[in-house]
């Protein structure tokens, strides 16, 4: 995963509701919904309509802070750019 736009929204200290929604959107695209469901909550709870309406999360539940979000992004993505490296990725390469 080599997203420019993921990693500029990840390096932000101060992200915006509405750039915390395009990390779950982004997550939820290269990732996993379950990832990206956590940040979807956080849009949500910093006040992104958007994200609020997507979800349909219990409102009871913990959500990590952002500092142990964009963690485990860095590796997922490591992880991925790992097993691309190696032809994980990608059904048509056979090691050569």
């Amino acid at each position: 995963m080599h997203d420019p736009e993921l990693l500029h929204l990840l390096a932000s200290t101060d992200p915006t509701p509405d750039q915390l929604r395009r990390i779950a959107e982004l997550t939820d695209l290269h990732f996993d919904f379950e990832t990206a469901k956590v940040w979807y909550q956080k849009a949500a709870q910093a006040g992104d309509q958007d994200a609020a309406d997507y979800l349909e999360a219990d409102d009871d539940q913990p959500t990590p802070d952002i500092a142990e979000l964009r963690e485990l992004l860095i590796q997922l993505a490591l992880r991925k750019i790992a097993a691309s490296e190696q032809g994980g990725d990608d059904p048509h390469h056979d090691g050569r």
